[in-house]
């Protein structure tokens, strides 16, 4: 069977280690999240330059990660794996792209992205989705509570592309643009523990920044619509190769 490919753009070894010893790094939640075993997903850590496969190569789908990097930061590792990604969309390879992944994908195929005029969006907060007949998202309630962490974020989505969901802060929350190839600003892998965790150790520099740590903390919750998600993207994939 064609492995996933889990393209690795930022690791939480700078939250610290306290918080790597209990949530693992960036790969664990998505391993947990689909479902998959790291015989069926294959980890490529963009962010340290390794090798992305061809697109003759076989390839069960892809999915790009979260980062504390910026998209507008234009390193060459942004700009090699954004130019991947295109290709494996016009390939017809299935592809969700995550936060990071989410602003990568839009920028890539044409979309602006740059520091939400909003601020931060963080916390455990409401996405109104608008997409029905979507396959990945047209499953999901209307509203639906996910966890987000997002400073930077798509300003213009790419020409031709579904807009599919959005929230208070955020009219670009989820993206559609192909058959099989979509981009979510929301992180579905994130769970409450992890989010509470992330949100006490970030309380200073928030605070610094100008945002109420504790109203964040207040509205962490549960998100089992997350990994439900996540899943359905991997039955989605599997279906289409």
């Amino acid at each position: 069977m064609a492995p996933f490919l889990l393209l690795k753009t930022g690791s939480l070894e700078e939250l610290g280690r306290p918080y790597m010893d209990r949530h693992g790094d960036t790969e664990r939640s998505f391993f947990a999240a689909t479902g998959l075993d790291p015989e069926e997903m294959r980890v490529i850590d963009v962010e340290r330059d390794e090798a992305l496969p061809a697109m003759t190569d076989p390839i069960a789908g892809v999915i790009v990660t979260g980062s504390g990097a910026m998209v507008t930061e234009g390193l060459p590792w942004m700009k090699r794996s954004g130019a991947w990604l295109v290709e494996a969309v016009k390939a017809g390879i299935p592809v969700l792209g995550v936060c990071f992944g989410h602003q990568l994908m839009a920028q890539a195929l044409g979309g602006a992205v740059g520091e939400n005029p909003k601020g931060l969006e963080s916390g455990t907060l409401p996405i109104t989705i608008d997409a029905a007949g979507d396959p990945l998202l047209g499953p999901l309630p209307h509203r639906v509570m996910m966890q987000v962490h997002h400073y930077q974020t798509v300003l213009t989505s790419p020409p031709g592309a579904q807009e599919l969901a959005h929230s208070a802060q955020d009219p670009h929350q989820a993206l559609r643009y192909g058959p099989v190839a979509w981009s979510i600003q929301f992180h579905p892998e994130i769970t409450r523990p992890m989010m509470v965790d992330m949100l006490d150790l970030l309380r200073h520099q928030h605070a610094a920044e100008g945002y109420d740590p504790t109203a964040m903390m207040a509205t962490t919750q549960d998100t089992p619509e997350g990994p439900v998600l996540m899943r359905r993207f991997v039955d989605i994939a599997r279906q289409a190769r």
